[in-house]
């Protein structure tokens, strides 16, 4: 059984983002308060709208963060995460493979795989930044590369933000 082991830079730096935006979010509810209570100008209004797209930077980059495990013998893979505690069991072979994409940030360019349904729609992503034994976990899936064509700017955001996409 394979299970994945986190970068401590990047959970220290996602848990100082999660205790931030608690105080992110009191301030937008603040904020929207005086915005509903009484007539304020327009620069509340953008501030709502800034702290929201904040918050919502925030919680994308915190969805990330997956504890999985993959047992090759059962050929399974679960992943628990701060969105879904209780877990999601995947069966490896109902699946069609993986694709691989190039992400580039400030460490670099770094690599993420997500894993193709029969339905040819992505869907759980592993990322390199996240884990130190990437490579092990890819190795484990015991899965091949699916072939596509790198489908431009819209496909990169949709697979670095929501990562879903049909191939």
């Amino acid at each position: 059984m394979t299970k994945s082991r986190f970068k401590i830079v990047h959970l220290l730096w996602n848990s100082l983002m999660l205790i931030c935006s608690v105080g992110i979010f009191y301030l937008l509810i603040l904020v929207l308060k005086d915005l509903l209570n009484s007539e304020v100008g327009l620069g509340w209004s953008f501030l709502a709208l800034f702290l929201t797209i904040i918050l919502l930077v925030v919680f994308l980059s915190i969805k990330n963060i997956k504890y999985i495990k993959i047992d090759s013998e059962k050929n399974h893979l679960v992943w628990y995460s701060i969105i879904n505690p209780f877990g999601t069991q995947i069966k490896l072979g109902d699946l069609l493979g993986y694709i691989t994409m190039d992400f580039y940030s400030a460490n670099g360019k770094t690599k993420k795989i997500f894993l193709v349904d029969n339905k040819r729609k992505t869907g759980i992503g592993i990322d390199e930044l996240v884990y130190t034994n990437f490579e092990e976990l890819k190795d484990s899936l015991n899965l091949k590369e699916v072939r596509f064509r790198k489908g431009g700017v819209s496909n990169y955001i949709k697979l670095l933000y929501l990562d879903g996409i049909k191939i």
